[in-house]
């Protein structure tokens, strides 16, 4: 199929553009990267959502520090905050609140909705596919519209962002998956597993909201002010035809939010132009089930870094390569220590395609973290030969 050409309706890059000094927001996001250990691409992704007004969903077990992170944000950004668990038996009443008892006087089914989730601005639901899909259908016209029905009167809503959470994912043919789809970005949460990271967990204090100044009214207007240059809309319609051919269903609404959150990842940078480096905020917003992130990472590198997505094949080869070394065997040293050895010959050529890339944040991620598998590597060849280590 003809892909259209953009240059009639994208703007044309700027011929020079000078990196901004670190917003607000971008100093929300350091401090809270200091008291949540092992968040950093969470907290960045939930700013991106709130500077870009779109909804967020969370995957994780219980006690990975979710609610409380949603809550720092929005205290921090002076935004009012309003929390619930769903259940199965869950009903409209504790979300807009109870019908007004005048109002039925009156014959009227008016709600009494002050200090519900109408007049939140920022809304987490904590458990949300637990609930019913008749109650989450109640949710779609707030979510997308901004409004809700109250008596039939459409009333304003003053949600800005809506945090979902949940340990399992929604049928993705089901009646959830309206909802689903309203929440462009979509993150994972696991258990703290660098053992630093861990011990500053169980021994730092419990985290507060962070002491830093943020105009979050005028970060907004900055982020929708940023400029989205042509070849930036270009790589978008690649992604597009990429994502599609390789059989991943996203919706058109979608596509739409994806061009905010990648104005809020520039402006998050301190840039006011956009560049094909932001399209990798996309790795949060695409994939519908987690085991499908590898896959869509590379085709968003394939067309924002071509060397970033050939590190990301690099280090998925990589920690195959560690998997693949086999427990030591006494009675068979053999064994183990020529897998290791073809292992470490693996490695060793990774590492090396890995140096000839162009630097980038993926690629020096890869590095970093191929140059710890060698390491371990080694440790186990040490250990199994009987050596110092």
């Amino acid at each position: 199929m003809a892909r259209p050409n953009l240059t009639a309706v994208a703007s044309p890059a700027p011929a020079a553009t000078a990196s901004a000094p670190a917003t607000g927001m971008a100093a929300l996001c350091d401090a809270l990267d200091a008291q949540f250990p092992e968040r950093s691409g969470v907290i960045r992704a939930i700013a991106r959502a709130f500077l870009a007004g779109e909804h967020v969903f969370i995957l994780g077990e219980p006690g990975t520090g979710k609610s409380l992170l949603v809550r720092c944000f929005s205290q921090a950004l002076g935004l009012s905050y309003w929390e619930h668990l769903m259940g199965r038996f869950t009903t409209p009443e504790e979300l807009f609140g109870p019908l007004s008892i005048p109002g039925l006087q009156a014959d009227r089914f008016t709600r009494a909705y002050q200090g519900y989730m109408p007049t939140a601005e920022v809304v987490f639901l904590d458990e949300v596919w637990k609930s019913n899909p008749g109650v989450l259908n109640t949710l779609l016209s707030i979510t997308n519209e901004r409004i809700f029905h109250d008596d039939g009167k459409v009333v304003p809503a003053a949600l800005k962002t809506m945090v979902t959470a949940s340990n399992e994912l929604p049928e993705s043919e089901s009646e959830l998956a309206a909802l689903y789809d309203r929440c462009a970005v979509r993150l994972v949460t696991e258990y703290v597993s660098d053992a630093s990271a861990f011990l500053a967990l169980i021994s730092g204090a419990t985290p507060t909201v962070p002491n830093v100044q943020v105009d979050f009214a005028a970060e907004q207007t900055a982020t929708r002010a940023v400029v989205v240059p042509a070849d930036v809309f270009e790589a978008i319609v690649t992604l597009r035809y990429k994502v599609r051919d390789a059989g991943f269903k996203v919706s058109d609404r979608k596509w739409r939010q994806i061009v905010g959150l990648v104005k809020a990842a520039a402006h998050l940078e301190g840039r006011t132009v956009a560049t094909r480096e932001d399209l990798e905020c996309l790795e949060d917003v695409i994939w519908r089930e987690p085991s499908e992130k590898t896959a869509i990472t590379r085709l968003i590198q394939e067309v924002s870094n071509p060397s970033a997505a050939a590190a990301v094949k690099d280090l998925d080869d990589a920690r195959k390569a560690r998997a693949s070394v086999p427990k030591y065997d006494a009675k068979n040293p053999t064994a183990f220590f020529t897998a290791v050895a073809g292992v470490n010959r693996d490695l060793t050529d990774i590492a090396k395609r890995l140096a000839s890339y162009t630097v980038s944040r993926k690629v020096s991620a890869a590095i970093a973290e191929v140059d710890a598998i060698r390491a371990e590597v080694r440790k186990l060849t040490t250990e199994a030969a009987g050596l110092p280590t």
